[in-house]
């Protein structure tokens, strides 16, 4: 009766091992070993693109802020220049009054004074102009630095929707498998 138990389960064992219950095994395996690697790969994929991104928002908001900066120069510039209009306006009525009314003296004095309000706005007017112009190329190649890395980011998408196409296609080749051993 031993012997008959011992020739029972050698006969289950070798039944268990038949292809038609290893080959299904073999394949699960695989798959599962694939999926694995594949979804640690897809996460480093997915840390990559968060730090791009992470690193284009901040580049962005540096743009952001110096674009603000910039425009609040502008404006204080602005406001500067206007005020020498100003004073210049009231000099130059000033000098024509005075010399209307006789004053050469003094005549003489405000042509002065007007000349030199009028080398100093041109002189702030020349570098404000070339300060604009610096800041304006500043924000262009702040411009193209985002624009590249708006195409790393899209060149990167593209990349990932390719990795789960392949994923994808992966996935129903190994189904189509299980339903043909099956």
């Amino acid at each position: 009766m031993h012997k008959e138990k011992s020739s029972t389960l050698k006969r289950m064992f070798n039944r268990s091992f038949s292809p038609f219950f290893t080959y299904p095994l073999i394949i699960a395996c695989i798959f599962f070993v694939y999926t694995a690697f594949n979804a640690t790969k897809e996460g480093k994929l997915l840390r990559i693109k968060n730090a791009v991104l992470n690193n284009t928002a901040s580049e962005v908001n540096k743009m952001m802020g110096l674009y603000r900066k910039t425009s609040q120069e502008l404006s204080d510039s602005n406001k500067k220049i206007q005020s020498l209009h100003k004073e210049l306006d009231d000099a130059k009525t000033k000098l024509t009054e005075l010399s209307n009314s006789g004053g050469v003296k003094a005549a003489k004095e405000l042509k002065k004074n007007f000349d030199k309000l009028k080398t100093e706005f041109e002189k702030f007017k020349g570098d404000k102009e070339k300060e604009i112009v610096d800041k304006d190329n500043k924000l262009k190649e702040l411009e193209g630095v985002k624009s590249q890395k708006e195409k790393e980011t899209a060149e990167t998408d593209k990349k990932l929707k390719e990795f789960e196409e392949t994923k994808k296609k992966i996935e129903n080749d190994l189904t189509e498998a299980k339903k043909k051993k099956t």
